[in-house]
């Protein structure tokens, strides 16, 4: 886990839109003021913010990337309980309660989060206590419909295109999903690598799948600042490709229908 430097102002942007919604208010100043308190975080893909059992009281809003929440039985077995998804938080119940965590907590992939202590949140309550009765009312919510069911699994962000299958229009293909998935709701940005090679030189691009990379900064402000990300892959297995595989949620394999859809082995 490693400090994030510099934060994207479309990471600062959601954190606002994050933070409103969790404190039940939309007070600028109140927000302005907390923010110096607050903590950005790296999390590479499979890094753990914190196991099951652990004392802690802190909480985190996820800003970028997927989280995912594993229940351990006494045997031993992991079962997942759901998935946290940009814009979402973790950890609120041990905020209010100080219980030990309930569920460990690993990233999916690469993914950014922000801590606020439980000092910061109590002085919030001091200032405000209307705030704070609002954010417990949240909390107890949704411990609520947990206990009911599983979560559903979080909808994808981040897309990548994989084409397999010679001579494919990859491109008019991606076009046509981004189109179809900008109807479904919100702004879309489609990148493909062209894009990478006109932005980058050939040392950040051998780079590129490294967490603290020019490269990883660039797709997470994309990513921040749309509903969804469209990442168009090579047919080989280049520093782009292995990018584009890294960060997406979903992998959508692109073939001809008659040809063997294997993925090819430099991939």
């Amino acid at each position: 886990m490693a400090d994030h430097q510099d934060e994207l102002p479309a990471h600062r942007d959601l954190l606002q839109a994050v933070l409103r919604e969790f404190f039940q208010v939309d007070d600028p100043a109140l927000l302005q003021r907390i923010e110096p308190e607050l903590e950005y975080l790296d999390l590479a893909a499979g890094e753990l913010l914190f196991r099951e059992h652990d004392i802690a009281d802190d909480i985190y809003f996820v800003i970028g990337g997927r989280l995912r929440a594993i229940h351990h039985s006494s045997v031993g077995e992991g079962e997942v309980l759901g998935e946290i998804a940009r814009g979402e938080t973790v950890g609120e119940l041990a905020l209010i309660t100080g219980d030990p965590r309930s569920a460990t907590v690993v990233a999916v992939r690469d993914s950014v989060v922000v801590r606020m202590s439980r000092e910061t949140f109590k002085g919030v309550m001091a200032e405000r206590p209307d705030v704070g009765l609002a954010v417990m009312r949240t909390v107890v919510d949704r411990f609520r419909r947990s206990e009911h069911a599983r979560q559903p699994p979080r909808k994808a962000i981040t897309f990548c295109m994989l084409p397999v299958s010679d001579g494919i229009d990859i491109d008019g293909f991606a076009a046509e999903f981004a189109a179809m998935r900008r109807d479904y709701g919100g702004p879309v940005a489609l990148l493909t690598h062209r894009e990478f090679s006109a932005v980058f030189s050939p040392a950040d691009q051998a780079r590129a799948s490294e967490p603290d990379s020019p490269v990883a900064r660039w797709l997470e402000s994309a990513e921040a600042g749309h509903a969804a990300l469209i990442l168009v892959a090579d047919r080989d297995g280049t520093p782009w490709t292995q990018r584009c595989l890294e960060q997406a949620d979903e992998i959508v394999i692109v073939v001809r229908a008659h040809d063997d859809p294997a993925v090819v082995d430099k991939v």
